[in-house]
């Protein structure tokens, strides 16, 4: 059991209310833009791509919190989801896509400097990590479920206004209770090497690497099977709203403290390759299966165990001073790789969203074959 300060518990505060507006944001744009604005899957594909490009820098903006110091963004933070949330009331698709860019954006800014302050947090990472981003899964939940209740048609002023108060809250938490580390350009009076300190270790490059294949096939099996479930419900969106997200938030936080404990005892590392298989097995079934068993499946809480571990695997190979940057690393590449979820769009509007379940599968089973390699050679060293 972790101990908790005024300061850890107001930054967990600060991480419900932005996960607030995620599930706000989440649950309408699973069924708004394609069944609502009827997008194509292209266009679909490239939205959701957008809600991850962002995260591409996440680099940099890991770099300067842990160069300069975790407060530094929280500012900008405020000023980028602001004119993001009031983009999202357009009906044009490129309006909608630069909206979104900016909602990820502002999330972006924020999340090296707030994880690493988690993960260093009680000198254990697992069970700090697990424990905040309870959180987080309620905040998501509570979002999804609001979404169903506020939801109205094509006017969105209620969700966007809720979403937009969602973010003031989260900038004023963060402002009061998010501790400053000591900047590195401060520290002894003498200035580290920017290029020395930014250097990534090869074994982060490596594990993010494989992470970001398997994220790519986790993002496109799971928006495909997120549309389906839309139907399952004949368009309910109150109902729909509970089942996507709400009910599988609060399985996942009940599960997250189990998964703290659990990755911690087997490693991140061993843990990853048995979630990428059994993600493998999971979307194929709910993709084959339908009405209830495929609702079912869906409340799996898988996630909280891969969320966890991964972040558990980084801490592992990454020393404090650099964690914010390998933070920032791992979100940069998974974002990279799904600039490839538009081609994947391609292929559902043209072969059918079957291949596109197989391709993500695959590419599970690859990652789970390709992290193991990667930790029996650690263990060789």
């Amino acid at each position: 059991m972790i101990k908790l300060s005024r300061e850890y518990v107001g930054v967990c505060l600060a991480l419900f209310f932005n996960a607030f507006i995620w599930g706000v944001y989440y649950t309408l744009s699973r069924f708004y833009f394609k069944a609502v604005l009827n997008l194509t899957f292209t266009e679909y594909f490239t939205i959701i791509f957008l809600e991850c490009l962002p995260t591409s820098l996440s680099f940099i903006w890991g770099f300067l919190s842990d160069y300069y110091g975790w407060r530094k963004l929280i500012l900008p933070y405020i000023i980028t989801l602001t004119p993001s949330i009031m983009l999202l009331s357009h009906h044009e698709a490129y309006v909608i896509m630069l909206g979104v860019f900016l909602l990820s954006l502002s999330t972006t800014l924020i999340t090296p400097g707030v994880l690493a302050y988690i993960t260093s947090y009680g000198g254990s990472a697992g069970r700090s990590y697990a424990f905040s981003s309870i959180f987080t899964t309620l905040g998501f939940a509570a979002g999804s479920i609001i979404l169903g209740v506020l939801y109205s048609g094509s006017r969105l002023t209620r969700v966007l206004t809720v979403m937009l108060t969602s973010g003031i809250l989260t900038f004023t938490l963060l402002w009061l209770f998010l501790p400053e580390r000591k900047s590195i350009v401060k520290d002894s009076g003498k200035s580290r090497s920017i290029i020395n300190y930014v250097k990534v270790d090869r074994s982060v490059v490596v594990l993010t690497s494989i992470n970001a294949m398997a994220y790519l096939a986790m993002e496109a099996s799971s928006t495909i099977i997120a549309l389906k479930l839309f139907y399952e419900v004949n368009c309910n969106a109150k109902i729909y709203g509970l089942i996507l997200s709400t009910i599988p938030c609060i399985l996942a936080t009940m599960a997250r403290p189990l998964a703290g404990v659990m990755v911690e005892k087997l490693s991140g590392l061993r843990t990853l390759p048995l979630i990428y298989l059994i993600y493998s097995i999971l979307y194929y079934a709910m993709f084959k299966t339908h009405g209830l068993v495929t609702i079912m499946l869906w409340q799996i809480p898988l996630y909280a165990f891969y969320d966890v571990a991964i972040l558990t695997a980084i801490s592992e190979i990454t020393s404090i001073d650099k964690r914010a940057t390998a933070i920032g690393f791992l979100n940069a590449i998974s974002a990279i790789a799904l600039s490839f979820l538009t081609l994947l769009g391609r292929l559902s509007d043209r072969l059918g969203v079957g291949n596109t379940i197989m391709v993500s599968c695959f590419l599970l089973i690859l990652s789970s074959i390709l992290t193991l390699i990667f930790y029996m050679k650690g263990i060789r060293r």
